[in-house]
This record gives structure tokens, C-alpha cells and sequence, in this order.
């Protein structure tokens, strides 16, 4: 019994393996190919498909073609053949007899391949490379090429005309195959290994006897024998192994029983390894192996499928325009009367019983017990019946209208009961019977329950979301768990908690139609307007855990991604679609992990292309680029998505997603940029690419490189020191002749005092000679010589010793106290701890010791007067205090002011002119102040004070 039930096992594994077929899509139609004659096709190693054709060469990256025609380098606009060798080149023959090769995004002929040039071509149509040599035959002689150059053509004759050796091989059996003998080993004799066979498969189709075949796949494959399904087979090939029969109308595929019909007449059937292209002389199909697959070509793929109905294990399918048709055969069994499709807007959905089917339009509820009987069940035209769904009572339904509410149908002894349960002012959708016999239903905004225990009970609501939604399709799994079809997602509620499914998550999109679940592995299929999702789900105590199993799209087989209607029937799902029906076993479907290639076609730089080796280093005007992209992808290219991250040197980072395959860099500032480039299956991510790192950089204008700035910075370097020494040259030349100036006009002042002084000194020398006095003449003028030997010598320098001018001015005090004898006292203090050391200005006490004397009147005044001469002070400063008890300030300007101007001493004006000066010139700060004391010892006090700046 054990063995019994692993050959079942095995045998169910077998055939759900053995079923896998191949879907197909138009090439011109879907792909936009421009159709014309296809003369060859291959796919290359990069992943490319090329084909050549009677208008040029085409290649294709699963999203777009690029053409090569004469323009871009083709001798002749016709291609025969192609064959790519070794080391990665196209090489392409042409109609003109002319070879070229297609290298590095360019096509090389006579015209710029010398080599080329040399060859003495012949129209020939095959290829092969074998042991470092390539060899290009017409069948009836052999060009042998090294490295690049081939070798004069040489006669041979190794090949059959009924055999073209590429990749599978052809056999040409004509329209009648009736009598013909198995085609004959070939053999050669470059490679006798390659041609021996190495397996042995037997397939048997019909039971025609008279219609055997034997072929060699290629030269490498295995020996096949079987028969033909018909006697009108025109053409046998094999694609990767697996047989495929050529008809005039159809294919057929040994494999998986697969017959596939074509309105147009099938030309050829080239294979690409491992999918294959059908060219018709309408159309050109590619085929792919695929988890989907369609379950007949005759069924009209311009009309909506609305329902999939399993009766009596024939499937049918009910379509927009009230058509019901065989899936089987395509064939028409019932349309609904003109009278009911003329009122029919939509169709709802279709509930099956044991004895037929239920189907809700919007002009009434159908009814029908075979393919052939329809009947209408509604009461009035025009209720807009929405949903009709069954009862745990047996013989009992219930249907809803949007106008009218809720009914209850019951069939009593052949009889059938309406009767309303509920009414409503809303408009109704859905309606479902859990197994809880809670009848639960749907407005356009919100979901409700009702009791059926509960004659009249209130509705309650389940808030499914805090957002209104439009709930579709309600079901339940076999744990009570209520799942609920919405625009907004699926929503699950397990009678305590919800959970949403959206596109954010695990689904395609959020408008869901249908919900089906497989109950013998907990999935759930989902059909949306953007794909059919397939879940598993584990419920537990802290809520249902769901995870994605996988997701078809057009690209996995179907017809369009939009999905009307789900059947699973007999561990087969049936798909509905506006274009038509197929069907699926590979309930675990996955593509298997790859790497997908990904590459940059072309990199233009401000509109104009240049290579990628010209990128790394751009000049600052270089600053818009372009990327465009190639992801040979086809199994699933709609579902392939480009990310992108740019990262510069200031930290900046961008990323995002990239749409039609180009990418485009706006307004690059200067500096260096890492690009990293990624794909991946936004369904499966382990099917993904290498990630294209390009580093570049874009150098700054000229005024902002570092050399620039450098040079700038030098410049301004030289500039300022050339203007400071300029500057600095010109305030020492000025500070020179300031110096220059100010000694000029000390000299022009000293020498205006020194008359002052001695025309004073003769005033006094002249009183004596009018005295006749001659001894003390005498002797002051050889006080007053002295004097002006002094003062002669003094003058010399600017600066002179204190001591030096202290000894001048005692001698003058000692002239002045001779012309008025006994008339006042003269006393000096000095508290200094050297006199020898400190320097004045020179004759910088006279001129306020000639004003104690002259304008004080210390000397006319009736009482004795008394000069008081007191310096004291340290290094850095020193005041000297010169008192006098004369008539004082106030007396003195009174005197001064009424004196003519002649008169009027200059001693204090020069003084000041000369303080000014040494200020600005000598090293030292001089200032003075005139003042009258508070005691009555001394009327006047000047006292000078002179600091030292440095010393």
C-alpha cells in the first residue's frame, strides 16, 4: 500500500513537472518589432537577441530595439546570417556578399577594416569556430579565419543541404511526410567527437507508425524517436532538448501536450535556447517556458472574461458580452437573450450549487442547469441585483439589490420564495454567509453584519479601516477567519484583531477583485487589476503571519495583468483576463536565482555620445550626463527596477529609481562622483544584477582649480608686498623728509631764539655801558661770551645732557641777576641718582626761566624775588618745577596784552612748536602745565614733564 501511494506521489509530481509548457507574446505587437522577413536569430552571451532581417540588423534588450541599418555602417540593408565568436564579435554576412563584424558599438567593413578589404567574400550563410579557427561556409566550401584574417575559401563538401548547423538543427521534411526515410547521420571529419550521440530518449504521440523520425540535435545533442501527430508536419526542431513539430496553422509540443494555433501561416521557428521565435506571415511570436500557460489558442482573446465556471468538470467561461464558451474548444453553448443584454450593464458574481449556477447582473439574477438552458430569476427590471451567495439552511439564498436591500430565496417543492430580510437606503455589494450564520454585506463606503438568528436585527458594522473602502469579494478559510477584497487591499479579521494586506506590504496592487484559498496548504490567491498574488498565511494565536510566495504578471504567461476571475479546480487554477484564460500548476513557482546583466549602452555628455572610457575625467562645461541602460531580462523585464545612488566628495548623496533605461545627471557641480547602479526583481529581489560602479569627476572652471587659485594668491602675495613695500618706501621717504623738516625747522626755531636770546643779553649789556659801569661789563660779557659759546654749542644737537643744560642756564641766571642785583634769589634741587644720563631737548628751559624773570617781574618787584628751579624723577620720566613769586599768571597777560605785538614774548609759541615736534621725531613724550599754587610762597609754577619712550 506504501509503494502504492509513492507511485501516486510520484507520479502527480511527475506530471505537474512534465506540464510545464511555454507562453507566448507577439513581438511585433507587444515588443513593437517592425514586422518583415526574419532571415536569422540569435542570442548572444551578453544576453542581447539579434535579428536579421530584410530591412537591417535588430537588437533587442527586452525593453527596447536598436537598429543597424546602412547608416549606422551596414554594407547592404538585407542581413542573411549572424554568428557570434569567441571573442564576443557579431559577425554579420550580407545580401551584397559582403562580411563585416560588429565590435565595440561599431560595425567594421571593407571600408575601415583593412583586413576585411583583403578577403575574397562569397555569399554563405553558416559559421562555426573550432579549435582557435573560424570557419564561414555556404555548405559547398569552407573560409577558414585566424585571429581576424580568413584564409581564401577552399572547396569541401562536409555538409548536408538538409541540416543547418547552429545550435539545434532543422529537418526539412515537406508538406507531406508520408513514406519519408529518417534523414541519414552526417558526419565530418574536423570533429568526429561532437557528432557521436550521447543519450537515447524515446517519445511517443500518436499512434501513427508510418510518420517516425530520428534527428540529431546539432551536433551535440541526443538522438530523438517518436512520431508526428499528423501527417501535415512541415518541420521538426528541437529547442534545448525538447522536441517541437511545426504545422502549417500550429506547433506542437511533445512535452506538455501543448498545441498552439496561429490565424497566420508559420513560416520557420528559429531556437534561441532555451526560448524560441515563431515567425508567421502575420506575426512573430516569442516563447518562453513559463509557470502560466494558455488553455487554447481559439479562444477569442478580444473578449472580457467575467466568470470561470466549473460544470460538471467542463470548464466554460462567461464573457462581458453575455457569451458562454468552452474553454476547451472555444466553442459557443448559450448567449444570453437580446432582450436581458440589452438591459445588462455589469456582471457581478456567479455562485455555484450542486445543481447549477446563480449569476448576479445588473438587470436580474440567472439561472441555469446545463450550458445550453438559461433562465431569469429577478422580479422586476432594473433592481441592479449585486451578489448571491448561499445559506447554511439547505435549499435557501440569499441575494441583495442596491435599491431594495436583502432577500431571502427559498425552494420549496419546485417552487422558489422571495422574501425581503433587510432594507437599506445605501447601496449594496457584497453579500456572504459565514459559518457563524452572520450574514455579512457591503455599501460602497463600509462593511456590515447581520445575525440570520435575529428576525429584524440591526446591523453592526466592522470598521475595517478609518477610511472609507468598496469591499468586493468576502471569504472564509476553514479556520473562520474572514478575509474581505477591497480597493484598498485585503483586509483580514480572525474575530479579534485585523490585519491589512496592500501594496506596501506583500501585494501587487490594492484593487482586489477576488480572493480564492487553497485550503490543503493555507495559501491565499489574490487577483488585483495589476497581477495575481499568491500568499501563504500560518494563523496563531497572536494573529495570521502572512508571506509572499510568488506573483504573475504578463511576463510569467499571462494575458494581461488585469485579473477578472480565479477557479481552483482539481489542483489547477484557472485564471480569467480581458484577453483570455490560462492556467497554472506551479503553485511554488520561482524564477531561479540569477544574475542578471546590466550594462551602459551609451553615455552622452550635453546631448552628444561618447565612450565610457572618456568618463572619468570631465571638463567643468561637461556637467549634464546621460546614462543609458541595458538589462538583457526577459523573462520578467516589466518587473525589473533600476536604482541608482550618486555619492560626491562634499557627503552628498542621491539616489532614486530609474525609469526607461535612462538615467540623467542634471548640473553637476565640480568634484568627484561615485555612481552605483543596481537592479534587482522588485517580486524575487535574489534575482538581481552586479552592482555597475563608475567613478568620474568634473573639474572646475579655471578660476576656481587650485593652480588658479594658487597663482591668484601668489599675485596678490606679490601685489600686496609690492604695494606695501611701495607704501612703506614712501612713508619711510616721507617720514624721512618729515624728520628732514622737523630738524629744519628746529634748527630755523633755535635759530630764532638764539637772536631772541642774544637781543635781550645786548639789551642788558647796553644798561651797563650806559651806567658806565666797565668792570661789570666786563665781566658780563665774558659771562655772556660764555654764554653764547654754549649756546652755540648746544644748538648743534637736538638732544642735550641734562647736566650741559643746566650749567647754560645757571650762567644765564647768574647774567639776569646782574642786571637786577639783589633782587631775587635763584635756588636749584635735583632728585635724580644721575644727572649725566638723562637728555632734553636742547634750550628747552630757558624760554620758562627768561618768563619766571622777565614777564613774573621777580627782579622789580619791591620785595626780594625767588626762582626755584627742582627736577626729580626716574629712568623712564622726570619733572622739572620751575616757582617763581613774581606778579603772577593773571598780572603778566594783563601786561602781556596791553604790549605791543613786537614786544610780545615768542619764547612760549616756539616752545610749543618745538614740543610738537620733539614728540613726533625723539623718543621722548613732552608736555607742560602753568599753574598757580595754593600756598603763598610762589604766584607762578610751570612744571615740565618728560617721559622717555625708550631709553
Amino acid at each position: 500500500m506504501k509503494q502504492l501511494i509513492f507511485f501516486w506521489i510520484l507520479l502527480l509530481g511527475s506530471a505537474r513537472s512534465f506540464s510545464q509548457a511555454f507562453s507566448y507574446r507577439s513581438v511585433c505587437k507587444d515588443f513593437g518589432f517592425p514586422y518583415q522577413r526574419i532571415n536569422f536569430a540569435l542570442k548572444d552571451t551578453k544576453g542581447y537577441y539579434w535579428i536579421a532581417g530584410g530591412n537591417g540588423l535588430y537588437r533587442w534588450d527586452s525593453k527596447k530595439w536598436k537598429h543597424f541599418g546602412i547608416d549606422e555602417g551596414l554594407p547592404n540593408g538585407e542581413v542573411l546570417t549572424l554568428y557570434e565568436d569567441s571573442r564576443k564579435r557579431m559577425w554579420i554576412m550580407c545580401n551584397s556578399d559582403e562580411l563585416c563584424y560588429y565590435e565595440g558599438g561599431k560595425i567594421y567593413t571593407r571600408k575601415n577594416d583593412q583586413r576585411l578589404g583583403k578577403l575574397d567574400i562569397f555569399l554563405g550563410s553558416y559559421f562555426f569556430e573550432n579549435k582557435g579557427q573560424l570557419f564561414f561556409t555556404d555548405h559547398n566550401r569552407v573560409g577558414c579565419q585566424t585571429d581576424l584574417d580568413l584564409s581564401p575559401p577552399r572547396p569541401s563538401g562536409i555538409y548536408s543541404e538538409n541540416i543547418i548547423f547552429h545550435h539545434d538543427s532543422v529537418v526539412q521534411l515537406g508538406h507531406n511526410a508520408k513514406g519519408i526515410a529518417p534523414p541519414r547521420p552526417i558526419h565530418t571529419s574536423y570533429d568526429q567527437a561532437r557528432l557521436q550521440p550521447i543519450d537515447r530518449s524515446r517519445w511517443t504521440t500518436s499512434a501513427r507508425s508510418d510518420l517516425s523520425y530520428t534527428v540529431y540535435r546539432g551536433m551535440d545533442s541526443v538522438e530523438y524517436e517518436g512520431h508526428f501527430q499528423s501527417a501535415d508536419i512541415r518541420q521538426f526542431y528541437f529547442n534545448r532538448g525538447y522536441p517541437i513539430e511545426v504545422y502549417k496553422h500550429s506547433l506542437y509540443l511533445p512535452r506538455s501536450r501543448q498545441t498552439i494555433h496561429f490565424n497566420g501561416r508559420v513560416d520557420q521557428v528559429i531556437c534561441l535556447n532555451p526560448e524560441f521565435l515563431v515567425v508567421t506571415d502575420e506575426d512573430i511570436f516569442l516563447f518562453r517556458e513559463s509557470p502560466v500557460t494558455r488553455l487554447n489558442q481559439d479562444y477569442p482573446s478580444d473578449e472580457n472574461v467575467m466568470f470561470l465556471l466549473d460544470y460538471h468538470r467542463q470548464l466554460f467561461a462567461l464573457t462581458q458580452n453575455g457569451r458562454l464558451l468552452s474553454v476547451k474548444d472555444g466553442q459557443q453553448h448559450f448567449q444570453l437573450p437580446e432582450r436581458a443584454r440589452s438591459h445588462i450593464y455589469n456582471y457581478y458574481n456567479a455562485y455555484k450549487d450542486r445543481e447549477g449556477y446563480y449569476i448576479t447582473t445588473s438587470d436580474s439574477v440567472y439561472y441555469f442547469r446545463s450550458p445550453s438552458a438559461v433562465r431569469s430569476i429577478g422580479n422586476s427590471k432594473g433592481w441592479n441585483y449585486k451578489y448571491f451567495t448561499g445559506s447554511s439552511v439547505p435549499g435557501q439564498y440569499y441575494f441583495n439589490s442596491s435599491r431594495d436591500g436583502i432577500f431571502r430565496l427559498r425552494k420549496d417543492k419546485g417552487k422558489e420564495v422571495i422574501q425581503r430580510v433587510s432594507r437599506t437606503n445605501e447601496v449594496l455589494a457584497t453579500l456572504f454567509e459565514d459559518s457563524r450564520k452572520r450574514l455579512w454585506h457591503s455599501t460602497l463606503n463600509k462593511v456590515f453584519f447581520i445575525r440570520t438568528t435575529d428576525t429584524g436585527g440591526q446591523a453592526t458594522e466592522l470598521q475595517l479601516d478609518d477610511k472609507p473602502l468598496n469591499c468586493r469579494h468576502i471569504y472564509e478559510d476553514r479556520f473562520g477567519n474572514l478575509f474581505f477584497a477591497t480597493n484598498r487591499g485585503v483586509y483580514v479579521y480572525n474575530g479579534q484583531s485585523i490585519t491589512h494586506l496592500n501594496s506596501d506590504n506583500l501585494l501587487s496592487d490594492n484593487d482586489c477583485r477576488k480572493l480564492v484559498i487553497d485550503s490543503a496548504d493555507n495559501s491565499l490567491w489574490v487577483a488585483t487589476q495589476h497581477g495575481l498574488n499568491h500568499l501563504n498565511y500560518t494563523p496563531g494565536k497572536e494573529g495570521i503571519a502572512f508571506r509572499r510566495n510568488n506573483i504573475f504578471f504578463k511576463d510569467d504567461g499571462l494575458p494581461a495583468d488585469e485579473i477578472t476571475d480565479l477557479l481552483l479546480s482539481q489542483h489547477r487554477l484557472y485564471i480569467g483576463t480581458p484577453k483570455g484564460i490560462v492556467q497554472t500548476e506551479q503553485f511554488n513557482f520561482h524564477p531561479e536565482p540569477a544574475t542578471v546583466p546590466l550594462y551602459i549602452e551609451t553615455v552622452r555628455i550635453n546631448d552628444r555620445e561618447y565612450p565610457l572610457e572618456a568618463l572619468p575625467r570631465l571638463q567643468h562645461d561637461q556637467n549634464n550626463i546621460s546614462f543609458d541602460i541595458a538589462v538583457p531580462y526577459f523573462q520578467r523585464s516589466t518587473r525589473f527596477r533600476l536604482t541608482y545612488r550618486l555619492l560626491n566628495h562634499y557627503g552628498d548623496t542621491i539616489s532614486g529609481i530609474i525609469t526607461d533605461g535612462r538615467l540623467q545627471l542634471i548640473a553637476l557641480r565640480e568634484g568627484s562622483y561615485q555612481l552605483v547602479i543596481y537592479g534587482y526583481d522588485q517580486d524575487y529581489p535574489y534575482v538581481h544584477s552586479a552592482m555597475l560602479d563608475i567613478s568620474f569627476s568634473i573639474a572646475p572652471v579655471f578660476y576656481r582649480t587650485w593652480w588658479f587659485r594658487s597663482i591668484v594668491l601668489l599675485v596678490l602675495i606679490i601685489g600686496c608686498a609690492a604695494i606695501a613695500y611701495y607704501y612703506f618706501r614712501r612713508q619711510h621717504e616721507k617720514l624721512s623728509f618729515e624728520n628732514k623738516l622737523a630738524h629744519l625747522k628746529l634748527e630755523a626755531l633755535k635759530a630764532e631764539m638764539n637772536p631772541h636770546f642774544i637781543f635781550n643779553s645786548l639789551n642788558a649789556i647796553k644798561d651797563f655801558i650806559a651806567q658806565n659801569d666797565q668792570e661789570k661789563s666786563q665781566y658780563y660779557l665774558s659771562r655772556f661770551a660764555k654764554l653764547i659759546r654754549q649756546a652755540l654749542y648746544n644748538t648743534r644737537h637736538e638732544m642735550v645732557y641734562l647736566e650741559d643744560e643746566l650749567k647754560f642756564i645757571d650762567v644765564y641766571v647768574e647774567l639776569e641777576q646782574m642786571r637786577f642785583p639783589g633782587r631775587f634769589d635763584y635756588r636749584r634741587s635735583i632728585n635724580l641718582q644721575d644727572s649725566q644720563g638723562y637728555e632734553i631737548p636742547t634750550m628747552f628751559l630757558q624760554p620758562f626761566i627768561e618768563n619766571a624773570i622777565r614777564h613774573g617781574r621777580i627782579g622789580q618787584m619791591e620785595h626780594t624775588g625767588l626762582l626755584d628751579l627742582s627736577i626729580e624723577g626716574n629712568e623712564r620720566e622726570i619733572t622739572i618745577t620751575i616757582s617763581d613769586n613774581g606778579i603772577g599768571i593773571e598780572a603778566a597777560q594783563a601786561i602781556a596784552s596791553s604790549t605791543l605785538s613786537e614786544h610780545r614774548s615768542m619764547a612760549l609759541s616756539i616752545i610749543n612748536e618745538r614740543m610738537a615736534i620733539y614728540n613726533k621725531t625723539a623718543p621722548v613724550n613732552l608736555h607742560y602745565t602753568i599753574s598757580s599754587p595754593e600756598n603763598n610762597l610762589y604766584t607762578t609754577q610751570v612744571k615740565l614733564h618728560i617721559q622717555y619712550t625708550s631709553i
